[in-house]
């Protein structure tokens, strides 16, 4: 039998609360999507599609094997027997082009990691990550750091891009102006 966990319900329960934050940015998103152009990338980054397939990658392959290996109450878990998805996504893929379909599946995918995390009762078990040591609820906690640094680079695309918009709307405004002033004095 297991020594009761370490780690409060509120610890929990703030965990589970966290690890929605996901799939509740990810239903928003839905929404504003459209606005920007989800699949143009800076020159020094990933657009918003990639990123989105990167948070489900990495939730699909990576974060939900290893907190179902806790969730059968697994003493040590190996990350290195679950490829590291760094280093195995791949960015210009094809997978899913449709926008709306990979945040409903970012959505759905996130639901069951927290499905999963409700279920857990181990949460002192040790994963190894490129030889460190955490518990699980230190991975999970890592996952949830991963998504909200993810969700802010979205949302500095989301802010260049709407930036982008407002000053070429100034620009054309400019023009027209001096359009109109230049016919009205010839």
């Amino acid at each position: 039998m297991k020594e009761p966990s370490t780690f409060s319900a509120e610890q929990i329960e703030a965990l589970t609360k966290d690890a929605g934050v996901l799939k509740n940015e990810a239903e928003a998103l839905q929404h504003v999507i459209e606005e920007i152009p989800y699949d143009q990338s800076p020159p020094d980054g990933h657009s918003v599609t990639q990123i989105l397939r990167l948070l489900d990658y990495a939730q699909l392959n990576y974060y939900h094997p290893v907190l179902e290996e806790g969730e059968k109450n697994t003493s040590a878990i190996h990350v290195e027997e679950h490829k590291s998805f760094e280093k195995t996504f791949e960015p210009d893929t094809e997978e899913e082009t449709d926008v709306q379909q990979l945040l409903k599946k970012i959505a759905k995918h996130r639901k069951q990691i927290i499905t999963t995390i409700k279920s857990i009762s181990n949460w002192e078990a040790i994963v190894y990550v490129d030889d460190k040591e955490y518990t699980l609820y230190q991975f999970a906690r890592k996952m949830i750091k991963f998504d909200q640094e993810q969700f802010k680079k979205i949302g500095q695309l989301v802010l260049s891009f709407t930036q982008e918009k407002e000053s070429q709307r100034e620009l054309d405004k400019l023009k027209s102006q001096r359009q109109q002033t230049a016919e009205s004095t010839s």
